[in-house]
This record gives structure tokens, C-alpha cells and sequence, in this order.
């Protein structure tokens, strides 16, 4: 008995079977077999046809066979040779390389394991490490063990401390001026980098780019993705550039229009300069210029100032003043308290004296009941230090010194110091009992019992050592903090460099404040610790060249380049400059403060001529550096 293909009732164009893995053979003719195929594809009508596979079974297959080349592939990665194997079928990193290294890293001998933390993991760890939040932190912690010279805080932004980019931010009092772009980038993604979050180095560098790679290269777009203040180019936008004071204080306007031009009368041995090159020298990779020195530039005028005691002139250098003796007065508890500085640090090592000489502070000159036993402890203990300091010399004055100073990491300082005063003879000078009148430059005076130390050249090492030393321990210049009072090391500091002082380094060397508060002396123009010049860089050679060639200048006219950019100022009273002086003729500690050589800062718009997309360019990185670690200034 066979079976009718159309029964009664049976609807063809109902007829489905979407779970079955096989369909009628006559579905896409309209007219498919009521029963449909069997389960094992075998058409269950008696006017038979061939059934196939249903749409279900077709993804069904190729699912399971992408499924099964995907799974083979893994472990044919995962299960090849690794660099170290004996038994090399083949390498599993010539598999998942993602490109050829870059031609300084390709040299790298250790191979992926130098630069991946996760190369000598099992492929289980391997797999769990892209899921680890500190793997890109890893990864850049193994850049460190080649590029080792990017300071202490190598992955915190721009290499530099917490603390500085915390201030940087502060001195920041711009609104935030976002593009289109980046404003719609930033709503995207979390651009902020804290102060103590690390910044890890692939968010910059991208590796296995090629050969010819250059890793160092950002785009204007990266580097402003962490700035509030973003700007279309340096023609549109960028900030006018900051000017800062110089560290050495010289006027140019006022040297050459005055004192050059009528130094027969004002120094008849002094030679004048003539041009820029007499006192500016290009540094060999032409990046900078060097001063000639002190020598070359200053001594013909300066240096009989310096060395002549006798003459009333804010260029003597300072006197380092020493009591070898206390000296009997008759009534020495009506006098008030003088005791050099040095003397007075060395004794303030005994709490009890240092007790005693801020009491003789308060205490009016006429009380004598009070103030002779104080006088009197503080005569014994010169006489006893004296002692010590033959008996123990170097030693003492470092143990000493070391009780008296505020800052606790100022033992760098205490050593040069304490050098200095070893090289000048002083603790030859404490235990001679002859009568020669000078022991180096050290000389006797008052019945030798004061010594005074007279340097006899320019930057002498132990004035120095001295200044630098008393700089580093002051807690607050020129303002004191309200409600407290001028420490020893203040005071000691102010009458060093004030205007009514015997003689003065910062008649022309700068002062400026450190992160930590306290200063420091310019001895040249190398950078103190300080982060806002590290940022800038500018290269000199390029540019005279292209000047030069533009204008067809010969050497002799040299000076006019130099002109193109560094415009003289109006002459004006050298005393008067505010970036160096505040109004009581003190010296400024502030380095952002507009600098005043005796010419006009330089503009934007000079650079702008040639600094645009299609001429010179104007990528950020064509001016300033990224890294700003104290290594970075050196290399330059």
C-alpha cells in the first residue's frame, strides 16, 4: 500500500522542519513530500526524491569545522618549539610576530623575552596575562633595563617627579581649550594621567613598525592628548613664549652703549668687547653657545675690584671670618653679641650654648647680672672648641655641622665645605703658634686673635662652598612665614648677598628657590634643578647657516644674524632691573620672573615665518623634549 504525496488537509506551503537536519528534496519546487526525509536522510514518500541538508545542518558544519581549524591553529602555536628548544619544528614566534623590530631594537640578541614579559610563560599564563592590569606596567619595567637614564621617576609623566607635575598644573591658569577632535576623544576615553599613576612607554612607542621606524616620533595629536590647553599649531593657538631671568646678571644695552664706548675713562686696562662671538661660543654639535668665562669677558675690568679689599665696591668678594682667640674687654657684658657666622654654627653644635646666644638676643645690654654668666659660658666654650678642633680637625667641623643644619640630606654640602676649609690651610691656621702675619690667604688681625680668609681669585672654592652651604638651609627668602621669625641660616644668608654686605657673589650670580624651598646660588648658566627649561630646546646652527645664506652675510658681519632674533633694549639704570632686584635691592629668587639682559624677548611671530606644516614643520617635538629628567640637560 503506498502513501499519497498529497493527503488530505496538507498545506505545502506550511511545511517546515527547521529542528530536522534534512528537507524534502521537492521544498524549492513548492510541492514538498508530506512526511518529509527520514533522520538519516532517506525520503519517506512513495514517489520518491532526493532529500538535502537543511540550512541549520550546513551552519551546524561549518561552525564546527572553523571551530576545529581555530583550535588546531592554537595548538600548533602553542605547541611549537620555543626559542630555547633543542628541537626546533618549527618557531613559534615567527608565528605571532606582529612585524619586523625597529633597526636600534632589532640587534637585541635575547629576542622576544628581552622586551615581553609573558614570552616565558606556560600558554595557560600566557593566555591569563592579557587579562593582567599591571602587564603593560611590566612590560615598560623591562625598557628599563637598557634605558636606564631617565631619572627616579622614569614611568611617571614627562619622567619627572609627582610633586613638579602637581606644580605645573598648579601654575596652569588657562581655561581648557579643546578642538573638535579632541574633545570627542576625551569623551571616549579616560585622557587624565594622575600624578602618581604610571604612564606606561607603549602609550608612545610602538614597536614592530618596521625597520625604518622611528620610535622617538609623536604626533602634535599625542602629545596634546594629556594637556588641558590644546591648540590647532604654533601659528594657531600656541601660547606666546615665557620668558625667564637669566642666572648671570649682565645688561648688554648698557655694556656696549656706555660703559664700552667711555672705558678709557671708567677702566683704562680694560679691553671692550666688539662683537657677539668675543664672549659666545657655538658649542661643537652647534646646539648652544658657551660663555668664553670669567677670564675672557670680565677680568680685564672686573677682576682689580674683586681682589682689592680697600676699595669700597659691591664686587669685593665675601670674607670668611674666623675667631682664634676670644678677646678680653673690660666690661664685656655691656657689648652686644658679635660672633662671625662659622664661629657661631660651630658653637651652636652644644645646646646649651645655642640656648645661651638666643638668650643674649632678648636680654637689654644693661642687664649685666644676667648677661655675664652667659658671655662667660660662651668664652669657655670658644676656648674649648678651639681645642677640639686641633685635636680632631676635619672630623669636628663635619660632626658639628651636622647637628646645626636643618635639612637632612645636606651632607653633600657639609662635605665641600668642610674640603674647601682643609685646602685653604684653615686647620694648619687653628694649630700654628708662629708669628707670620698670613698662612695662605688666611690673615691674622687684632693680635691675631681674629683670622680672616681673603680670597685672592674669582669663584674661590671655599667662599663658594660657604655660600652654597648657608643657600641650602634657608627655610624662607625674602618673605618670612607669618607669625614665625628669621632663622640663623636666613639671616647668615641675607647679610651675605645684601646690598650693604663688604662684598657679594650676587652682584652678578642669580639666586633661585628649589622645589624643597630652599636656594640656590647661579654659578653659571647650566640649569639648577629645575624642570622649565628642560622642556624647550633650540639648535643654533641650522638657523644661522639658513640666516647667513638668505642674507649673504660675510664672518665680519656675523653680529647682525644674531641681531635677526636678539633685538637690543632701550638702555635703561642696570640697578633698576626688577627681574634681578626686588625694591630693597635684594636680590629676586624668582626664576619666572621676565628676564632683562639688555634685549627684547623673542616672539612667536619671528618663528612663525618658517615654522609651519609645509616649510620647516611645527611638530612639538621640534622644540620641546619629552623626558625631562636631570639627564636630559646634560646630554645637551
Amino acid at each position: 500500500m503506498s502513501v499519497s504525496n498529497s493527503p488530505s488537509g496538507f498545506d505545502a506551503k506550511r511545511y517546515q522542519h527547521p529542528q530536522q537536519n534534512w528537507v524534502c528534496g521537492r521544498l524549492a519546487e513548492g510541492c514538498p513530500c508530506p512526511l518529509g526525509p527520514s533522520t538519516r536522510g532517506e525520503c519517506l514518500s512513495e514517489n520518491t526524491c532526493q532529500p538535502r541538508r537543511s540550512l541549520r545542518s550546513r551552519r551546524n558544519f561549518v561552525t564546527g569545522l572553523v571551530f576545529a581549524a581555530s583550535l588546531g591553529v592554537c595548538l600548533l602555536i602553542l605547541g611549537g618549539s620555543s626559542e630555547n628548544s633543542s628541537t626546533k619544528l618549527f618557531e613559534t614566534t615567527n608565528i605571532i610576530s606582529p612585524g619586523p623590530l625597529s633597526s636600534p631594537h632589532s640587534a637585541i640578541q635575547e629576542g622576544c623575552k628581552a622586551c615581553h614579559s609573558a614570552s616565558s610563560l606556560s600558554p595557560v599564563s600566557m593566555i591569563g596575562e592579557i587579562w593582567n592590569s599591571d602587564h603593560a606596567q611590566h612590560q615598560s619595567e623591562l625598557c628599563l633595563n637598557c634605558h636606564r637614564d631617565f631619572g627616579d621617576h622614569s614611568l611617571q609623566a614627562h619622567s619627572a617627579a609627582p610633586e613638579l607635575l602637581e606644580l605645573l598644573q598648579n601654575l596652569n591658569t588657562l581655561e581648557p581649550q579643546l578642538t573638535s577632535d579632541q574633545q570627542w576623544a576625551r569623551t571616549l576615553t579616560d585622557h587624565r594621567v594622575a600624578h602618581a599613576k604610571v604612564l606606561n612607554c607603549a602609550t608612545c612607542h610602538r614597536e614592530h613598525q618596521g625597520a625604518q621606524f622611528d620610535l622617538t616620533h609623536l604626533t602634535n595629536q599625542q602629545c596634546q592628548s594629556c594637556h588641558e590647553n590644546t591648540f590647532h599649531s604654533l601659528s594657531d593657538g600656541h601660547p606666546e613664549f615665557e620668558t625667564t631671568r637669566e642666572r648671570i646678571r649682565f645688561d648688554h644695552s648698557s655694556h656696549f652703549e656706555q660703559h664700552y664706548k667711555n672705558y678709557h675713562f671708567l677702566m683704562p686696562g680694560g679691553i671692550p668687547k666688539q662683537s657677539c662671538n668675543d664672549c659666545h661660543l657655538l658649542s661643537a654639535d652647534g646646539a648652544t653657545y658657551h660663555l668664553a668665562g670669567f677670564e675672557a669677558m670680565c677680568a680685564s675690568c672686573h677682576e682689580s675690584q674683586i681682589l682689592d679689599f680697600n676699595m669700597p665696591t659691591a664686587l669685593r668678594l665675601h670674607q670668611f671670618e674666623f675667631v682664634k682667640q676670644t678677646p678680653k674687654t673690660e666690661s664685656p657684658s655691656t657689648e652686644p653679641l658679635s660672633l662671625p657666622p662659622f664661629l657661631e654654627l660651630m658653637l651652636r653644635a652644644d645646646e646649651k650654648i645655642a640656648n645661651a646666644i638666643e638668650a643674649l638676643q632678648t636680654i637689654p645690654q644693661t642687664d649685666t647680672e644676667l648677661r655675664t654668666p652667659l658671655l662667660n659660658s660662651i668664652e669657655e666654650a670658644t676656648s674649648q672648641l678651639l681645642k677640639d678642633l686641633q685635636e680632631q680637625g676635619a672630623a669636628g667641623v663635619t660632626e658639628r655641622l651636622s647637628r646645626v643644619t636643618q635639612n637632612s640630606n645636606n651632607d653633600k654640602q657639609i662635605v665641600s665645605v668642610v674640603k674647601a676649609l682643609d685646602q685653604s690651610r684653615f686647620f694648619e691656621v687653628l694649630s700654628t703658634n708662629d708669628e707670620e702675619a698670613t698662612i695662605g690667604s688666611w690673615t691674622f688681625l687684632n693680635n691675631r686673635a681674629t683670622v680672616v680668609y681673603r680670597p685672592q681669585q674669582h669663584a674661590d672654592p671655599l667662599i663658594k662652598a660657604w655660600l652654597d652651604f648657608m643657600a641650602s638651609e634657608v627655610d624662607h627668602y625674602p618673605d618670612q612665614a607669618e607669625g614665625t621669625t628669621p632663622s640663623r641660616f636666613d639671616q647668615f644668608f641675607r647679610d651675605a648677598i645684601s646690598p650693604e654686605a663688604s662684598g657679594r657673589c650676587t652682584k652678578c650670580h642669580t639666586v633661585d628657590r628649589l622645589l624643597d624651598g630652599s636656594m640656590k646660588i647661579n654659578w653659571g648658566l647650566l640649569p639648577a634643578e629645575y624642570f622649565y627649561r628642560q622642556f624647550s630646546k633650540f639648535v643654533h646652527r641650522p638657523h644661522l647657516t639658513l640666516m647667513q645664506d638668505q642674507t649673504a652675510l660675510s664672518e665680519a658681519a656675523q653680529e647682525d644674524v644674531c641681531l635677526k632674533c636678539h633685538q637690543p633694549e632701550t638702555p635703561k639704570p642696570f640697578f633698576n632691573r626688577d627681574a634681578f632686584l626686588l625694591t630693597d635691592g635684594m636680590p629676586r629668587a624668582e626664576f619666572r620672573h621676565s628676564s632683562s639682559t639688555g634685549y627684547l624677548p623673542i616672539q612667536k611671530k619671528d618663528c612663525v615665518q618658517c615654522h609651519q606644516p609645509k616649510m620647516a614643520g611645527d611638530n612639538c617635538l621640534q622644540c620641546h623634549d619629552y623626558h625631562v629628567h636631570k639627564n636630559s640637560i646634560l646630554r645637551r
